[in-house]
């Protein structure tokens, strides 16, 4: 008898919604680009609507997985994982590399940090933290020096990413 999958963690769910809303969103922006260039009724369109049809398709079922993988989490949380709430926004940028960290980077702190993400640019580069430093007392500058720092935002922010570094 085959073992069962172990599935993902709540975070991994968490993280693979706001790359599956960004793809959707990204497919809308096609979408109606093409409708104006070629028309609704377009092979085109047709074929781009269901691409984002299947998209949805795929949300909805992990939305099912999520609930059913963590039936002891707060439903807001779990139901959040896909579908996000009325109030939450994506950060739009002309590099689209630049675009996708900043919103990852602002979805990660959003969940683990109460949606504090301190970002800072000085001479010598860039540094990056989830929270915010204590910066009225000596604390938070150490905190702030003690930071790796990089050449560019995009390190930076991969770097954040990867460690999720906090203060």
């Amino acid at each position: 008898m085959p073992r069962r999958k172990k599935g993902l963690s709540l975070e991994e769910h968490q993280l693979l919604g706001f790359k599956l809303k960004l793809l959707r969103e990204e497919l809308a922006d096609i979408y109606f680009q093409l409708q104006d260039a070629y028309g609704k009724s377009s092979n085109t369109c047709k074929q781009l609507d269901s691409a984002r049809a299947k998209v949805d398709a795929v949300r909805c079922e992990l939305d099912n997985l999520v609930c059913a993988e963590n039936p002891s989490v707060d439903d807001q949380i779990v139901i959040n994982c896909y579908y996000g709430t009325a109030r939450e926004e994506f950060v739009t940028a002309n590099n689209p590399q630049l675009q996708f960290l900043l919103n990852q980077a602002i979805t990660y702190a959003r969940i683990k940090h109460d949606g504090h993400l301190t970002i800072l640019r000085f001479t010598t580069g860039w540094k990056a933290a989830y929270g915010t430093p204590d910066l009225d007392t000596n604390v938070g500058r150490k905190q702030v020096e003690q930071l790796k720092s990089f050449p560019s935002l995009e390190e930076v922010l991969e770097h954040l990413i990867e460690t999720k570094a906090s203060f």
